[in-house]
């Protein structure tokens, strides 16, 4: 499976499965934040190896990540991103789509970023961050 691949296969997913809840950013796609929370998704493929051995078909594995990052508004607190990131967290666990094994998802807190389509107000924070990551791997016959 090639990495273009990959990635419209988890990105259908997400997108189908995030709905309305908040705007989403894809990776090298134009995007301006509004006000209001939002997401960004990265695929981010890994290693892979031989898992097999013998034979003239070996398989091989390889291991990735889907990177969510979640923004919410300064102010808001930590609860609406947490919540956010327990609802994507569920999305992708104990998924298994187009040969694709997706692992439980861990959030991370990254806190107050800066990041602003617009360049903000330099020195203060812009949104809230937190992180959810969700390992998975695919396997193929070569």
């Amino acid at each position: 499976m090639g990495h273009a691949a990959l990635s419209i296969a988890i990105e259908n997913k997400f997108r189908v499965a995030w709905g309305a809840t908040t705007s989403v950013r894809y990776d090298n796609v134009p995007f301006t934040p509004s006000a209001a929370s939002w997401v960004s998704i990265e695929t981010l493929e890994g290693d892979s190896n031989t898992a097999s051995l013998g034979g003239t078909i070996k398989l091989r594995r390889t291991l990735g990540s889907v990177v969510i990052g979640i923004y919410t508004p300064i102010g808001d607190g930590s609860k609406p991103a947490r919540t956010y990131a327990d609802s994507v967290k569920l999305i992708f666990r104990d998924l298994q789509i187009s040969g694709i094994t997706f692992k439980e998802g861990s959030s991370k807190r990254v806190g107050e970023v800066y990041y602003s389509a617009s360049g903000g107000t330099p020195g203060t924070a812009q949104w809230y961050q937190m992180l959810v990551v969700i390992p998975f791997h695919y396997d193929e016959f070569v």
